[in-house]
């Protein structure tokens, strides 16, 4: 949870009368969830103190302020906020020109989600007294809850400046800066953000989740930008293979073949997918052809010295590996698995295998010293499970690897870096190079793929530091739906409700996947329980809408889906779900106008194919025609084989 320990006002006398003390903002909790909106938040307790101290002199409408003002922090402390609002705004009448007072109200407003009131008197309060502390960041949350990110980057960046130890103005900057499409810049703030309060679990959440965010959103552009060429199967190759769908991935990676003979990183897509299924022969053979198109394929070469290592021949083993590690040092530890952070300590790899590799410790003991002999070391007591003799075969690895990881260009100093587990440095050389080169496809994934292990790495580190916080399990829970993996998912979101049951997002987060596994009821239960707590929150009234026009209640089904792309005009979902609607009303042109919203936004072909029935419907065939066309071709980019099992039997990992 967040929490905010600000201070509003100073002591300055207002009137010959009243002395208006400094205004204490109490402890204060805002819960914050991201979904298809950038910023989803509340506040869900709120205190404010203004001191009212009247002179010998004070007359009865002074004192009357002040027992309105009492009665205001009595039912703001009660959680009675409108209460509280009316009994600040009886202060404000009889005190006009209390900046405090504003600020109180402004408050109020906020923690009953009612953000133009809060905007409008925190901007009263702000210019009767400009600088008053707290307000701007209360502002800056009100504005980008108003979806106004450029103004609300403004009173951000004021906050922070006015209370650089309070870590709110830190994540609410980021939140507007990712609400204005300048998410590089939102993640800087978390990173600044996560080197002032560091091992704080809800920044480590933050920060994991604009990761996660960042590369979905970098895989889909570039699925989108390559459809119907090689690179979009080798996307989609990669995402099944981390997902262990080894049919699909090797239906992806043969079409990119398909595509392009000489395509670079199929061969190695399919050699990679054979080893994980334990037959060497085809992983020896896959390797070998993507030596063949690439010469200098440290990971090709570095796969084929694994499985030398896996058949017990370790002098073939260091051969393959001393060429791979003149070539890429850092790329090919990464192909064995390495280093620590991603080392394969899984000793499940059947007694053969590791057998085959206990007789190979010998053999490589005796072996000269060398780089290659370290790291052969390394990656069979990795796979042996033996940490401290992997520990000392890494680091005389690391202290003897040649030094060639210095690139002449920004993209060869990232992949270096990528390879060696500096993402962070990795990720900066590649914004750097793409701010040059934005069409760069390749720099794109490289990106996509450094912010997914940036992820991944955030998770790890909040499961340690706590493993039973909402934020852990939120995390957590968001790389189990990105895996599709929805019934863990499911399982740890039903957690973070239980821990943190007013925050907001989970509950459509929830739903989605419950409505995703066919239980609609179950999923409308939390869809509601969402806009109870922010009836404007987009994506709830997207994916009630959506519900309800599958169930036939189209006009139903309308009201939420129109409100959702009022209050979010890019929510291209809902855009789609809305042509829909009308389709089946037969409102030809307004479902036209909706889709037409969709269809550069449609990752699955689903807009397309419904805009190509409404221009049958309206007599347009050529258009129609091009419309299922263009779905078709998203359609087979992204579907190989929907009917392969996550794993096949009796397979497992070498």
């Amino acid at each position: 949870m967040f929490e905010s320990h600000s201070h509003l006002g100073d002591r300055r006398t207002r009137s010959p009368k009243i002395s208006i003390c400094r205004c204490i903002l109490g402890p204060m909790r805002h819960q914050h969830k991201s979904r298809m909106a950038p910023v989803r938040c509340i506040v869900a307790r709120m205190c404010a103190i203004l001191c009212f101290t009247a002179t010998a002199k004070a007359q009865d409408g002074d004192a009357e302020a002040l027992r309105h003002f009492q009665a205001g922090q009595r039912a703001q402390q009660a959680g009675s906020y409108d209460a509280a609002a009316q009994e600040f705004l009886k202060v404000i009448a009889l005190m006009p020109n209390a900046a405090e007072a504003y600020a109180s109200l402004g408050l109020a407003y906020n923690a009953e989600s009612k953000y133009p009131e809060s905007a409008r008197a925190l901007e009263k309060a702000q210019s009767l007294k400009p600088g008053l502390p707290g307000v701007s960041l209360y502002l800056g949350i009100d504005l980008v809850k108003l979806n106004r990110p450029a103004a609300a980057i403004l009173e951000l960046q004021k906050a922070q400046r006015q209370e650089p130890a309070n870590k709110q103005p830190y994540l609410w900057l980021s939140a507007a800066l990712n609400a204005a499409g300048r998410t590089p810049e939102a993640i800087d703030r978390l990173q600044v953000a996560n080197g002032r309060f560091p091992s704080d679990p809800e920044i480590l959440f933050r920060l994991g989740e604009a990761y996660r965010a960042q590369a979905t959103a970098g895989t889909e552009s570039i699925i989108l930008a390559a459809a119907g060429k090689p690179m979009a199967h080798q996307v989609y190759g990669d995402i099944y293979k981390d997902q262990g769908l080894w049919l699909k991935a090797i239906g992806h990676y043969r079409r990119a073949l398909g595509e392009n003979s000489s395509w670079r990183g199929a061969h190695l897509g399919l050699g990679e997918v054979a080893l994980l299924r334990k037959n060497l022969d085809e992983a020896q053979r896959e390797f070998h052809r993507e030596l063949e198109i690439s010469p200098r394929s440290a990971s090709a070469d570095a796969g084929l010295a694994q499985i030398a290592l896996l058949r017990g021949n370790p002098v073939e083993a260091l051969a393959l590996l001393d060429e791979a590690i003149h070539i890429a040092p850092a790329e090919t530890s990464f192909a064995l698995g390495l280093p620590p952070s991603r080392a394969n300590t899984d000793a499940s790899a059947g007694a053969g295998f590791l057998d085959k590799l206990r007789t190979c410790v010998p053999a490589l003991a005796d072996a000269s010293p060398s780089p290659a002999r370290s790291l052969a070391l390394a990656y069979i007591h990795a796979r042996l499970g033996d940490r401290t003799s992997f520990a000392s075969s890494w680091n005389e690895f690391l202290g003897t690897a040649p030094n060639n990881m210095v690139a002449a260009h920004a993209y060869g100093r990232a992949e270096s870096a990528f390879y060696r587990g500096d993402l962070t440095t990795a990720a900066g050389e590649l914004r750097s190079w793409l701010r040059a080169d934005p069409g760069d496809l390749q720099a794109t994934y490289l990106l996509a793929r450094t912010y997914r292990r940036l992820s991944l790495s955030i998770l790890a580190e909040l499961l340690t530091l706590a493993p039973n916080s909402y934020p852990a399990h939120q995390l957590l829970a968001e790389t189990y739906e990105n895996a599709e993996d929805d019934e863990r998912a499911i399982a740890e979101y039903r957690i973070v409700g239980k821990t943190a049951p007013g925050l907001p997002g989970v509950h459509v987060a929830l739903g989605r996947l419950l409505a995703k596994t066919g239980k609609p009821d179950e999923a409308l239960t939390e869809f509601n329980d969402e806009l109870r707590v922010n009836p404007d929150h987009a994506e709830a009234n997207a994916e009630i809408g959506a519900i309800f026009v599958e169930r036939g209640e189209q006009e139903k089904g309308i009201a939420f889906l129109a409100k959702a792309v009022r209050v979010e005009p890019d929510l291209w979902a809902a855009h789609r779900e809305l042509g829909e609607a009308y389709y089946k009303q037969g409102r030809l042109e307004l479902a036209r106008t909706e889709l037409l919203q969709a269809v550069e936004h449609d990752p699955e072909g689903q807009a397309n194919y419904q805009l190509g029935r409404v221009y049958l419907a309206l007599g347009s065939t050529a258009d129609a025609k091009k419309a299922f066309v263009r779905s078709q071709e998203i359609k087979e980019d992204r579907i190989f084989d929907q009917s392969s099992p996550r794993s096949i039997p009796g397979e497992s990992e070498p």
